[in-house]
């Protein structure tokens, strides 16, 4: 007589949150942005929050990988960016529309853009300009409802650099997030 014990293996992505910790923003809010069942919005994405509705909104960007054209980038995958959207690449004033995005490979997708961007890179960033971020996504949600998706935004937190990876310099202040200094992002 004894006690079968079923190993379950998870996968997994590192902590952006230093000691785990952030302060939540009470009740949950709507997302207003369309995903796709199975999507996921991960711990730490960029959140514009409307407090009168209390809907939240993601702050869409993508870094550049290589193999791509300035008109044909590729990107990294789970980017939320969608077609029709206008774009723009840090640092720079030029905006671009996307008019179709190709999510047939694995390890990245190829955006069509409206006319090239000059100077195209990997490692370059492109954005979306016309929303900026105030805070945070407080945990990880896995879309199972097109209906009612509902998140928990964190209004303080540290932010572990090298887990979050790069993201457009116009959101930045400092070490801060530009719209909100209660989120400060540190390397570890």
């Amino acid at each position: 007589m004894g006690i079968t014990f079923k190993e379950t293996k998870y996968t997994g992505t590192k902590q952006p949150f230093w000691r785990g910790e952030s302060k939540v923003l009470p009740g949950g809010f709507n997302l207003t942005n369309k995903l796709p069942v199975g999507t996921l919005i991960p711990r730490g994405a960029f959140v514009k929050v409307d407090f009168n509705q209390l809907e939240a909104t993601l702050v869409k960007y993508a870094v550049v990988v290589g193999g791509g054209t300035s008109s044909k980038p590729r990107v990294s995958k789970n980017s939320f960016l969608t077609k029709d959207e206008t774009i723009k690449k840090s640092g720079t004033a030029e905006e671009v529309k996307i008019t179709d995005i190709d999510t047939s490979e694995d390890g990245y997708d190829t955006l069509t853009l409206s006319k090239s961007i000059q100077e195209l890179k990997e490692g370059d960033i492109l954005f979306e300009p016309s929303v900026m971020p105030e805070f945070v996504v407080e945990s990880n949600k896995i879309v199972d409802d097109m209906k009612n998706i509902t998140i928990s935004v964190s209004y303080e937190a540290v932010i572990l650099k090298d887990v979050l990876g790069d993201f457009p310099s116009e959101w930045k202040d400092n070490h801060y997030l530009k719209n909100n200094h209660n989120i400060l992002f540190i390397n570890q």
